[in-house]
């Protein structure tokens, strides 16, 4: 997980990465 700041868009997208 390269997360550069955006941690609200990074984060979200591991939760769908997650869910699915």
């Amino acid at each position: 997980m390269a997360c550069i700041g955006w941690i609200i868009f990074c984060n979200a997208g591991f939760l769908v990465y997650v869910y699915i």
